[in-house]
């Protein structure tokens, strides 16, 4: 795996109402960011060996950093309303509900579903082809805003229309933020 993954792979879903799509299979987006060599200090034991092994190695020596990983699944059958645009506002923005937003509105939704507090197993992290390990603690709303802005630009949504799905998200995302 590549730190500087640039490919969105978009869900399978079908709409099941007017403003409602259901996944037809299992969602996964994997993101990652350099990890620098002194931060494998802080990890649990098991990791720390595996890191040290990696710092050992030829690739590693290259200079090139250890990456971590985060991935979030979710599971088929899950229920969204996909971006959630007024229609007044599709000719006006040009910005829908489906399109190259589904997969940030899939992710987005599944973490406002659950509150920030995702199901176990729902989010794990590793690092460079170590052994996928559950993540722990609680999305804050903002956090969750900021990937689903991150996940617009690797879909290759225009600049514009990006921030004004960024700027809406966090000016109305907290009427559904329990």
């Amino acid at each position: 795996m590549d730190c500087d993954q640039k490919t969105l792979k978009q869900p399978i879903n079908v709409p099941v109402d007017t403003d409602l799509y259901r996944l037809v299979e299992d969602y996964e987006y994997i993101w990652s960011r350099p990890l620098a060599p002194e931060a494998t200090e802080n990890l649990d034991p098991l990791f720390r060996s595996s890191a040290k092994r990696a710092r050992s190695t030829k690739k590693f020596k290259s200079g090139k950093p250890l990456c971590l990983y985060n991935r979030i699944r979710i599971p088929a059958g899950f229920t969204y309303d996909g971006a959630s645009v007024p229609r007044i506002a599709w000719s006006i923005t040009g910005i829908r509900p489906d399109g190259l937003l589904r997969a940030a509105a899939a992710v987005h939704d599944w973490i406002y579903h659950w509150s920030g507090d995702l199901p176990a197993g729902s989010q794990t992290f590793c690092v460079d082809g170590m052994e996928w390990k559950n993540a722990i603690g609680t999305w804050k709303r903002k956090d969750c805003d900021r990937l689903f802005g991150r996940m617009l630009r690797e879909a290759g949504v225009p600049s514009l229309k990006r921030k004004m799905a960024y700027i809406a998200v966090r000016l109305m995302g907290g009427l559904s933020w329990d």
